[in-house]
């Protein structure tokens, strides 16, 4: 048994290079306005979200995009990381970076199965809701109806969070202007801690929207051809019966599929719900267990759009000033028991 003292080899000046993950809006505007700084740019994008999009999806020339293409080796220290992706025909591509920025944007879990239901014409998703509402890909047909009552249900088999109620009282709100019938909200917790919830909130009650809290899932059957939705109403201390028209269900936000293999890649820790980003309070908003990695917008948990413009300014703020360094961050030497 010896004991050695860890070599540190020479190196170039630092790579003004920055590896992106991600390929959704977060990713794009992190990409753009470093690339406006003056970095070069990679966009990696795990899922091919920039082949399915209309947008202008190279901001700069100075962006280099990898798409669909998987992370297979990542190596090095802050200011020198080394990395090689897989592209989808199976070529491989490698580049120097000096810091990296993930910015995927997360997907949502398919609601119906949690609750023992089926995607139906009285059965929908929020996400299901909102494309009617707002006129998205399938928005022609028009889902709000004279004299229908709709109960729009939060939490329960899930973690409820300030941004998907967000939608929903939105989506109750723009039912209720549409609709003479009745928008029930039936949720576990309120979650108003984001900006401007609260006056979302009372902006719903005043278009009519009926807000019920319980502390137990409700339960949704078949009765007599009706559906019906039962549950304890914590302020009124009893059961109540709904009978709706339709039944609308929010989704929980799920990290991205590749978060847990690329993370081990990285060798960064990860939350308990898989987020990249570990669970240390030290680590909020931006910041991972290793120097020059940064993590913002949903790609952490579910937060607004806003916020995540927000994180996505401050990391490029972090990662363009580490790179301004003369040197590589090298890693502190260490002693290492052989």
């Amino acid at each position: 048994m010896s004991l050695h003292e860890q070599q540190i080899s020479d190196h170039p000046l630092v790579s003004t290079t920055v590896l992106v993950v991600g390929g959704g809006a977060t990713a794009r505007a992190v990409a753009a306005a470093l690339s406006h700084r003056g970095c070069g740019v990679i966009l990696l994008d795990p899922e091919g979200d920039l082949a399915r999009t209309t947008h202008n999806v190279v901001p700069d020339e100075g962006v280099e995009i990898w798409s669909p293409a998987s992370l297979v080796s990542f190596d090095g220290f802050p200011g020198a990381f080394h990395v090689m992706a897989r592209l989808e025909n199976g070529r491989h591509v490698e580049a120097d970076a000096g810091a990296v920025i993930l910015a995927p944007e997360g997907s949502f879990a398919d609601p119906y199965a949690a609750w023992g239901l089926a995607e139906s014409g009285t059965v929908r998703s929020l996400s299901r809701l909102e494309e009617r509402l707002y006129g998205g890909a399938k928005g022609t047909e028009p889902y709000a109806g004279n004299g229908l009552t709709h109960v729009l249900i939060s939490g329960f088999t899930h973690t409820p969070h300030p941004i998907s109620q967000k939608r929903g009282m939105e989506a109750a709100i723009r039912l209720a202007a549409k609709d003479k019938g009745r928008v029930f909200f039936l949720l576990e917790h309120f979650k108003v801690a984001d900006s401007g919830l609260e006056r979302l909130a009372r902006q719903a009650r005043e278009a009519g929207v009926l807000f019920a809290k319980s502390n137990s899932a409700p339960v949704i059957e078949m009765t007599g051809g009706r559906m019906r939705v039962s549950f304890d109403d914590d302020a009124l201390g009893e059961r109540v019966s709904l009978h709706p028209d339709r039944i609308v269900l929010e989704e929980a936000l799920e990290p991205a599929s590749f978060t847990g293999p690329m993370a081990a890649l990285l060798g960064i820790h990860t939350g308990p719900g898989g987020f990249f980003q570990g669970d240390n309070v030290n680590n909020q908003p931006i910041y991972t267990n290793r120097i020059g990695i940064w993590v913002v917008g949903r790609a952490r948990g579910p937060v607004s759009d806003k916020q995540g413009l927000k994180e996505a300014d401050a990391a490029v703020h972090e990662a363009t000033r580490l790179l301004n360094r003369e040197e590589p961050f090298y890693p502190a030497e260490t002693v290492r028991l052989d």
